[in-house]
């Protein structure tokens, strides 16, 4: 890590961040690690909580790309204990997080989570809405991957909401992202999609 003692008299590293916030903000990783593997477990109460300490240490540690990832985890804890509203509400803050880092990959995990809130209580109109709101950030940031992944989604939706027509589009345009995102996994299931 290359230590070194700042004239002030405080650690920092070779990068002359305080050890302090570096600290912290590995705190914050390692808080985030615990409850992803408390959330795969189910144990829903225990994953907010680290999540939550997590997005605290890491806010001290003035990390806001490690505090957006803990405040990811947090709401989709809340989303897997049912408690919707909450989600969204922790969501929201992600939106404010990764927007303000420009992070386009965190933008549409966090809307795909809010999407996916909102189709648990059957808000389907706003469903669509926050998903096509992704499919475009998507498409101008040549997400290809995730792309497919979102239109593939919608056109499940579309299918299951007896519109075959939409569901048609975004399936086709689902298998297209595929195809250019050179997954053989994403185009077996965009292809399984099609039939």
């Amino acid at each position: 890590m290359g230590l070194k003692q700042a004239e002030e008299g405080g650690w920092v590293d070779r990068d002359g961040r305080p050890l302090r916030l570096w600290a912290c903000t590995e705190l914050g990783k390692i808080y985030s690690l615990q409850g992803e593997a408390f959330l795969a477990a189910k144990d829903y109460d225990k994953a907010k909580k680290l999540f939550h300490q997590g997005s605290k240490m890491a806010t001290e540690g003035e990390d806001k790309s490690v505090e957006g990832e803990a405040v990811f985890g947090q709401g989709l804890s809340l989303h897997s204990s049912k408690d919707h509203h909450a989600a969204r509400q922790v969501l929201s803050t992600c939106i404010e997080i990764f927007s303000e880092l420009q992070d386009v990959k965190g933008l549409v995990k966090t809307y795909e989570a809010i999407a996916k809130s909102l189709e648990s209580e059957g808000n389907m109109e706003e469903t669509l809405q926050v998903l096509e709101k992704s499919v475009d950030i998507c498409r101008s940031s040549d997400l290809h991957g995730k792309l497919a992944d979102i239109c593939l989604y919608l056109g499940s939706i579309y299918r299951n909401l007896g519109q075959p027509l939409e569901a048609c589009k975004y399936l086709l345009q689902g298998y297209k992202a595929a195809c250019s995102a050179g997954d053989v996994t994403l185009l077996q299931k965009a292809q399984a999609s099609l039939l």
